[in-house]
């Protein structure tokens, strides 16, 4: 990994683990986290209510090349099997391919907005 992938796995890291204090302090149950290709699914749940984040793990080989790249791109909020809430980077196809440092600070952008989505939708859920 290159500096550039060395600071954003990190970053991602940071903001996995703050959205997991954040829902375990609100009561919600981490189910784990899968991969498949070059993604992650994580999940935790609260009765029937899921909120899952999905990203890419920087380990493995997509059908776009980013290389060892780790980072969140979208945030459900579920009810039994409905989505009733979605964040998602809208243009994931225009994030370069061949990313570089001066990319850093717009993935930076996306895990924290992530982090401020998990926080909007474990709102939502009624107590």
């Amino acid at each position: 990994m290159d500096s550039f992938e060395i600071i954003l796995a990190k970053d991602t890291d940071e903001t996995l683990r703050k959205i997991s204090i954040f829902l375990k302090q609100r009561g919600w149950a981490y189910k784990g986290t899968t991969k498949q290709s070059a993604m992650f699914e994580s999940n935790w749940k609260l009765g029937d209510w899921t909120i899952t984040i999905n990203g890419w793990h920087g380990q493995g080989v997509g059908s776009r090349n980013y290389g060892d790249i780790r980072l969140i791109f979208d945030v459900f909020l579920i009810r039994g099997y409905k989505t009733i809430d979605l964040w998602q980077h809208q243009n994931l196809a225009s994030l370069p391919e061949r990313v570089t440092m001066g990319s850093l600070p717009t993935f930076k952008y996306l895990n924290t907005m992530a982090f401020q989505k998990v926080k909007e939708f474990e709102v939502q859920v009624p107590r």
